[in-house]
């Protein structure tokens, strides 16, 4: 699967480089991506809506390569999980 791939070049084309490569996990059939940045403040945005955008962008490049039955879920320096 190339979702980790994907997603590095989503954020390079966005002038973002990820200090390491995304981390993908898969678990009951939905994939989990997170970033680390060093500046994040940016691609979460005010109260996230940034990376609601960027999942959103995600979601859609990988349901083109993988088909509509893919669940993508985005974390960037694990906003998500803290919240």
């Amino acid at each position: 699967m190339t979702l980790k791939k994907d997603v590095q070049e989503l954020l390079e084309k966005t002038g973002y480089i990820s200090l390491q490569a995304p981390e993908v996990t898969e678990e009951d059939g939905r994939f989990f991506v997170d970033v680390f940045v060093d500046e994040p403040r940016q691609l979460i945005g005010e109260r996230g809506k940034n990376l609601s955008a960027l999942q959103h962008l995600v979601r859609l490049i990988a349901r083109k390569k993988h088909g509509d039955e893919i669940i993508v879920d985005l974390d960037v320096n694990g906003y998500k999980r803290k919240r």
